[in-house]
């Protein structure tokens, strides 16, 4: 009887579409918290990994550790800073004109030699042309 009981138990925790076994989900850590709105350790990895690319290639054991710290330090304080002035521009009601945004753009672009250029640094930095836009 004994055996039919574990038998059913795991034949339902198989089968269950919502069970532990069926799902895996990644929980994001918090690493900062900016009045209330939280700062998350993907959105440090997105602009940290291709520092972390560039240093292997120039640094290795522990002076790439120490390297790597530092730039993490500093790029949590830049996300930070901005978040900190996002939060103040929207108390301000301090909106940006979609010409804004197209010039600024545009000035971006001029930086490469051509579309896929841009393209492919910003897929490497893990973002997309609208994610540069908002």
């Amino acid at each position: 009887m004994k055996k039919w009981v574990w038998a059913f138990i795991l034949l339902m925790v198989a089968a269950a579409p919502d069970s532990v076994w069926a799902r895996r989900e990644l929980l994001d850590q918090v690493i900062a918290v900016v009045n209330d709105e939280p700062v998350t350790q993907s959105e440090l990895d997105v602009l940290l990994r291709p520092l972390y690319d560039q240093f292997r290639e120039e640094y290795r054991g522990e002076e790439l550790v120490v390297k790597l710290n530092e730039a993490r330090q500093k790029l949590l304080n830049q996300l930070i800073e901005d978040r900190l002035v996002y939060q103040e521009a929207v108390n301000q009601k301090i909106e940006v004109d979609q010409s804004e945004v197209d010039r600024a753009v545009a000035e971006f672009r001029k930086r490469f030699p051509s579309e896929i250029a841009m393209e492919e640094v910003l897929r490497e930095q893990g973002l997309a042309l609208t994610d540069l836009k908002e």
